[in-house]
């Protein structure tokens, strides 16, 4: 990721678009879905993962505790990683119908 200082304005452009986003079908989900969230995520709210996620049916929220956004540099990347795997395979014969 590059510097904060040169995506700043995107950032606060996205914060701010955040806000017009009106409400989204989650409830027509039809898929199994899990949802990774950070807490300490600077770019994208936890409050929309958790909104999103209980208007999906079953869908499956993982909070990890002071993860950021771009999981992939976190300490937590082999636990997210064994997450979305472990997901996939439960979910196998959903997905391929």
């Amino acid at each position: 990721m590059s510097p904060l200082r040169l995506r700043i304005m995107g950032l606060k452009n996205d914060l701010k678009q955040f806000k017009r986003i009106g409400r989204l079908p989650f409830e027509r989900v039809t898929v199994p879905t899990l949802k990774i969230h950070g807490t300490d995520d600077l770019d994208v709210p936890l409050v929309h993962a958790q909104n999103s996620s209980s208007s999906i049916p079953d869908a499956e929220l993982f909070i990890e505790e002071g993860g950021v956004h771009t999981f992939s540099l976190s300490d937590a990347a082999d636990e997210i990683n064994e997450k979305r795997i472990m997901f996939f395979k439960n979910n196998l014969s959903s997905i391929e119908n």
